[in-house]
């Protein structure tokens, strides 16, 4: 869970001397088992006049697993997974899987693998695939070949910010289908599952580490990494990160620029990392409209800078964080004007949020949310959210 968002109470990586108080955290939990679980915490929510956030794992750089004074809904719990032999839809037909709310990448991958399919996830072993990584889009290893995480989504069940428990699908509570499929997660209802594409299995996958630095490896710069032959040890880590994606047209006609910012950005102390991806192809003839953000059809890469957390200067991250948002993003914005910002790894205080975030899309989303979380009871926000009335 990002610091930035707790006050930076009970850091694990903090002393354990360190004081451990409430903080940012919610006032209330609430530990969702079944349906009526969510649904009562929901109406509750709407009662009291409480904020509600849902947390599943908690994989979140962007505060909206938390938040003072709040219920959470905690969907530790929720983990069923169901192979569907034979799915029937006008968009699809074949095998499908339902993954309830806490299904993590690890676990699904495990349960593709015994099912002799495959289904698209995070790298990130923790990240729960029906959450906020799929409802914002989501990319993956095999987003080249399948489409991104929300390409594959069949189906939502969802109880809404009023109440109510709902199946939503291309043809049935279409619009909420279309808000939940890319236009941000824990915003429009609580998501109790979702159902997705299970592709046939692939028969073998190459990866290439290091192999395609020839020179570097003639001049010995990789023989610090056989060292451990088992591979790239772990890292934990905090940081402050922000994102941004990038238009292949926009670095093809600006390459030189582009290299030249990076390379300003790493002198200036600042970590740059990326995931090449090619989703501008329709994944399928006949796939059903969703909220995705469309510049993600045009990326080359989404690419991530931020810079590592100081423990001993709590201002430093602030003048980080500000540095960021004021020098770095508005430099790589205008160096790709085509470009937007994937939510799951975004700057949090964006300015122009409501377009980088969500495009042409927002207005609609907005309708949308008005209609399933009214402003008169809204109980679900989070930061950079769709927001009635704005």
């Amino acid at each position: 869970m990002a610091w930035m968002f707790t006050n930076n109470t009970c850091n694990p990586f903090l002393p354990d001397t360190t004081p451990c108080t409430l903080g940012n955290y919610v006032s209330y939990s609430l530990n969702a088992t079944t349906v009526d679980d969510v649904r009562e915490a929901v109406i509750f929510a709407n009662l009291f006049d409480i904020r509600l956030v849902i947390r599943a794992t908690g994989h979140d750089y962007n505060g909206k697993s938390t938040g003072a004074g709040a219920l959470s809904i905690w969907a530790h719990h929720l983990t069923s997974i169901s192979l569907i032999e034979s799915y029937r839809s006008s968009a699809y037909t074949g095998r499908a899987v339902t993954l309830e709310a806490e299904v993590s990448s690890h676990q699904a991958y495990e349960f593709a693998d015994a099912k002799d399919g495959m289904i698209v996830g995070r790298n990130c072993p923790t990240v729960a695939l029906a959450g906020g990584y799929s409802q914002e889009g989501g990319h993956g290893p095999f987003s080249t070949k399948f489409g991104l995480a929300v390409d594959q989504v069949l189906e939502w069940k969802v109880v809404t910010g009023i109440g109510a428990l709902v199946t939503a699908t291309p043809t049935q509570n279409s619009g909420l289908f279309w808000a939940l499929s890319g236009g941000g997660g824990g915003t429009y209802g609580v998501v109790l599952s979702a159902t997705i594409k299970f592709h046939p299995a692939v028969s073998s996958i190459s990866f290439a580490t290091f192999q395609f630095f020839p020179p570097t490896t003639e001049k010995g710069v990789t023989a610090y990494w056989h060292t451990d032959s088992a591979g790239f040890g772990a890292n934990v880590s905090n940081a402050n990160t922000a994102g941004r994606l990038l238009p292949r047209s926009d670095v093809e006609n600006s390459t030189d620029s582009f290299i030249s910012i990076v390379q300003t950005i790493a002198n200036n102390g600042y970590l740059v990392a990326g995931v090449t991806l090619d989703v501008n192809k329709p994944v399928v003839p006949g796939a059903p409209e969703i909220s995705v953000n469309p510049y993600w059809r045009k990326t080359l890469m989404d690419a991530v800078y931020g810079i590592y957390f100081n423990y001993t200067d709590f201002s430093a991250n602030f003048q980080s964080q500000n540095f960021m948002r004021e020098t770095i993003g508005p430099v790589l914005a205008a160096l790709t004007p085509n470009g937007a910002a994937y939510l799951n790894e975004a700057d949090y205080q964006q300015p122009n949020w409501q377009e980088v975030f969500y495009s042409a899309n927002y207005k609609r989303l907005n309708s949308i949310k008005a209609k399933y979380d009214p402003l008169d009871r809204s109980t679900l926000w989070v930061p950079s959210g769709v927001i009635v009335g704005q």
